[in-house]
């Protein structure tokens, strides 16, 4: 491949040097990815040690390749940066931040945000991959703000699409606007990256927020304080998990009152959820400015009573019962919602609000309560969802005929409603659980679900991996997580394990009949793992 740059570059030989590239694009692919250890055993078998690699190795020699390649024939360089994922366990938006890594640390600023699009679309969350993210971004900013901010957005987008973000990746990724003190002081364009941890009261976080980073947008700021409002409203068991979330909505409290007023009382419910709440202090031990008044519900409804305008009312609400649902004090998000007068709104957050108590239920083994509440919901998406949960506790019992009834039933509150994208969720879902008991009938429902996805209006945007709920008022909107027990977010290996062990070829011929760009690399993806192992 160095002698195809070289061809290219200095000897014009074009034609030529695109063969060799190819050539080498084909020997990578033949070469397996082998664990140091395994390659100890290999020491008297040359020619097999020779063909093989540990997977550092081989995904340093892609990186060269593409990153090569991509200086002269882009197009040609992602077309092989694709083909090669089905080689490797090594997901294709991870080779594709090594290329735009590699590429923006070259100063190749276009191209590499050409690959950072490409990588962008993966699961971004832990602090190695957000770095490696924030490096790109930081990087390309330098050359071409506009494109780092719109790079930085799709980022953010990516990790709000996600069942659960840790608060530590939420102001990780939120370092590319703020910054710590001491970072701050340490900048450098040869280190983009320095992230100071903080701490509010006893509470450790990875990143500091405190000090804004030099010429950042307003508008990219109210975005990102959005998504980070909406992330860390989620509630999870792990009481570690809750305490760094409320630590970091205390920590973006200041920005939120700057840039993005209308998300303050939703930060302030959560970082009014810090223990011991008086002796809060951020990382230099000042104590918070807010918190002479807990947000107590009595509180809340004062404040309501208080607001004339009603638009500001109802949005004011809106934010409120979010933080409420996220708690599961259901009886407080209600005494909320019966202060909005805009009763459309009103009539969806309280089906919402019920979908969260059922869930609760179904939580708790309640099975006869939970059925119950499920009736009573007017969303047939909600109920679709809630019914596949229902139908996983059928099946842990080993009641097959109440499960599949109850999958079945689901099935129909899918066909019946609108959204499209609910509708795959709730299918896909479907023809997973289906799957591990009836292949026939799971094989079916696949195939009736591929004709949904190409419905997409977006043939380039994949299925969602989790289903949400959104409210909006106006331009205002506010989105509620829905998860129930027993229902994961979509996998597309999971759903096609069964049916590609049992019918290889049937299913392939399935999944290439799908016309969405995004569904179908997903797919093909999990059929290459799926019969490679």
């Amino acid at each position: 491949m160095l002698l195809a740059d070289l061809l290219w570059e200095k000897a014009n030989d074009e034609a030529y040097a695109r063969q060799l590239f190819l050539k080498s694009s084909d020997l990578i692919k033949s070469i397996k990815a082998t664990a140091a250890t395994d390659r100890a055993s290999l020491k008297d078998k040359r020619e097999d040690a020779d063909a093989s690699l540990t997977p550092e190795r081989l995904r340093a020699l892609k990186t060269l390749l593409f990153q090569k390649l991509s200086r002269h024939d882009p197009a040609l360089a992602k077309r092989l940066s694709s083909e090669s994922t089905t080689n490797t366990e090594e997901p294709q938006y991870i080779q594709s931040l090594g290329v735009a890594r590699d590429l923006a640390r070259d100063g190749q600023y276009a191209k590499a945000v050409s690959f950072a699009e490409q990588g962008l679309k993966g699961d971004l969350s832990g602090r190695q991959r957000l770095f490696e993210v924030l490096y790109i971004l930081k990087r390309i900013r330098l050359n071409d703000e506009k494109a780092a901010d719109r790079l930085f957005l799709n980022a953010v987008s990516q990790l709000r699409g996600l069942p659960f973000v840790d608060a530590n990746d939420v102001l990780t990724i939120g370092t590319y606007l703020f910054t710590g003190k001491v970072a701050a002081q340490n900048q450098s364009p040869t280190v983009p990256v320095v992230v100071e941890p903080a701490r509010v009261g006893a509470v450790y976080v990875q990143a500091d927020v405190s000090v804004d980073q030099p010429n950042l947008s307003p508008v990219v700021a109210r975005t990102y304080l959005e998504s980070a409002t909406d992330m860390l409203s989620r509630a999870t068991p792990d009481t570690d998990a809750n305490a760094r979330r409320y630590a970091a909505a205390y920590l973006l409290l200041p920005k939120a009152k700057r840039y993005a007023p209308e998300f303050v009382y939703a930060l302030s419910i959560l970082a009014n959820n810090l223990i011991p709440s008086p002796q809060a202090t951020d990382r230099d031990g000042n104590a918070p400015d807010d918190r002479s008044e807990r947000l107590t519900p009595e509180a809340v409804l004062r404040k309501i009573d208080g607001i004339t305008d009603a638009g500001a009312r109802t949005q004011y609400a809106l934010q409120i019962v979010r933080a409420f649902y996220s708690m599961r004090d259901y009886d407080a998000a209600t005494a909320v919602v019966k202060k909005i007068r805009d009763q459309a709104v009103a009539d969806k957050l309280i089906d919402i609000i019920n979908f969260g108590r059922a869930s609760d239920l179904l939580k708790d083994g309640q099975v006869e309560a939970a059925e119950q509440a499920i009736s009573r919901l007017s969303s047939g998406s909600l109920r679709g969802l809630l019914r596949l949960g229902l139908a996983r506790i059928y099946f842990k019992r080993r009641d097959r005929v109440s499960g599949e009834a109850v999958v079945e039933a689901a099935i129909k509150e899918a066909q019946n409603i609108s959204e499209g994208e609910k509708k795959i969720y709730l299918m896909l879902t479907a023809v997973e659980m289906l799957g591990a008991i009836d292949t026939s009938a799971a094989a079916s429902r696949l195939r009736e679900t591929v004709k949904v996805i190409n419905n997409l209006e977006e043939k380039s945007q994949a299925p969602s991996q989790a289903m949400t709920e959104t409210i909006k008022v106006g331009t205002y909107s506010m989105t509620f997580p829905l998860s129930v027990p027993g229902v994961n977010p979509i996998s597309f290996y999971a759903t096609l394990k069964p049916l590609a062990v049992e019918d290889p070829q049937g299913t392939t011929a399935t999944v290439l009949e799908l016309r969405n760009e995004m569904a179908l690399s997903q797919s093909m993806l999990a059929l290459a793992s799926i019969f490679l192992r």
